[in-house]
């Protein structure tokens, strides 16, 4: 059974990416984190610290709302759900909970298309995939989930040392009907390495997969 994290800001888009991972997950969650991190503001000693307090009472009323929302939606789910406001940068918020807890997936939602523009200016989700070493899932406003039926693995065929980092994506394949499509994209002449293309074959296993 696992856990993951999923850091809100209480918008549709953070929202959406929740119930996405309940119902791709349904059945394998043991526990969800939920966590806001609200950053100190940049004012006067005294004005700070009623800032903080607001905006700390403001963090754990969202979080507690946003917990009834899951209940009301996923009625007798039988998830854990624990709620973390934090101060400081959603990265650093991240990593700390990761040092205290046993997280198998981060999950967060993106504004699509916009959100990868945005990496040149560093928006929120961006920061934390560059700064975060964690198994994640990204999740954009148009996905939905009906069915899952083919995940799309982007590999350089180099060997692999650490056979974990295919863990989350060979648990989600224990669906009915899930398979793989592995794609290599090489620059130039295709570069073929057909001893680790067995290596990766081999990791898979008993999971439905191609090569492309």
């Amino acid at each position: 059974m696992k856990t993951i994290l999923i850091p809100t800001n209480f918008t549709d888009v953070a929202r959406h990416a929740t119930d996405y991972a309940i119902r791709l997950y349904h059945g394998q969650l043991k526990r969800i984190i939920l966590l806001n991190a609200f950053e100190q503001p940049r004012t006067g000693r005294s004005i700070q610290f009623s800032l903080l307090e607001i905006l700390r009472k403001n963090s754990e009323k969202g979080l507690i709302e946003d917990k009834l929302r899951i209940e009301e939606e996923f009625p007798g789910s039988g998830i854990d759900i624990v709620l973390k406001a934090t101060q400081g940068d959603l990265s650093s918020s991240i990593k700390s909970v990761l040092v205290d807890t046993q997280v198998d997936l981060i999950v967060m939602g993106s504004k699509g298309d916009e959100e990868f523009l945005d990496m040149i200016v560093e928006s929120v989700t961006a920061r934390v995939i560059r700064n975060v070493e964690h198994p994640m899932l990204i999740v954009p406003p148009v996905a939905d989930i009906t069915k899952l039926n083919t995940i799309a693995l982007a590999t350089d065929l180099k060997k692999i040392t650490n056979e974990g980092i295919l863990k989350e994506m060979k648990d989600l394949c224990v669906q009915p009907g899930a398979k793989v499509e592995v794609f290599h994209v090489s620059k130039g002449i295709p570069n073929e390495n057909p001893e680790n293309e067995k290596m990766l074959s081999a990791l898979l296993g008993e999971i439905s997969h191609s090569f492309s």
